[in-house]
């Protein structure tokens, strides 16, 4: 968080927290790159999501080149992972009004290139299996996921759900894991294509028992 980089996060067990996202990477409003999260088990978070990206206050905040794989995350009582449009609206015009520059933030809030999602298992997570809810995200790749029996809840009833962006999402799902019935994109701005290789594949966790 505020200004980390070059960062790896794994073989975590992250479970029954409340209220709290099991792990969660943040810019706030300092530039955020080159963090990988790999290798962990996240389940049973309750009120909150598995794995969260965000810019929070906005200002220089941004987050580039983000890495999350080979996770399994399961039982959550909100997404599995969420690529987040929320900011602390609070504290980001408080902050901005003290530099007297109120108003300045707005275009420069949730600022995230270059995310990758990959190879990951979600599981029966309440609000969504995979969430990409940020209008200021860029370069977005969602490949080779499993995603299954997800969306219990109303919020987002969908595996996985891509909402409306003004800019350019690369999305490719493998078809034989996922139905695409159950994907929802608000506008055709990305490609449904088959899975493919790539390079963080033998980083594979295997885990006994996943529950898949």
């Amino acid at each position: 968080k505020e200004g980390s980089s070059h960062i790896n996060v794994f073989d975590n067990e992250v479970h029954n927290l409340n209220g709290r996202i099991g792990i969660y990477i943040d810019a706030w409003d300092q530039p955020t790159h080159d963090i990988s999260v790999f290798n962990n088990v996240v389940h049973n978070i309750h009120n909150e999501s598995g794995i969260a990206l965000a810019c929070e206050l906005g200002g220089n905040g941004r987050l580039d080149d983000i890495f999350i794989y080979n996770n399994v995350v399961y039982s959550n009582d909100k997404r599995g992972i969420v690529i987040g449009g929320w900011v602390n609206k609070a504290k980001a015009e408080a902050e901005a009004e003290a530099d007297g520059k109120k108003g300045s933030l707005k275009d420069s809030l949730r600022k995230m290139e270059n995310i990758y999602i990959a190879n990951n298992t979600l599981y029966k997570n309440l609000e969504g299996g995979i969430v990409l809810n940020n209008n200021d995200a860029k370069k977005v790749t969602i490949i080779n996921n499993i995603l299954s029996e997800n969306a219990i809840a109303y919020t987002y009833p969908y595996q996985l759900y891509i909402e409306d962006n003004k800019n350019d999402y690369e999305l490719i799902i493998n078809k034989d894991v996922i139905d695409e019935r159950e994907i929802h994109i608000e506008r055709n701005l990305v490609e449904i294509n088959e899975g493919a290789e790539y390079f963080w594949a033998y980083h594979d966790l295997n885990l006994i028992g996943t529950p898949v």
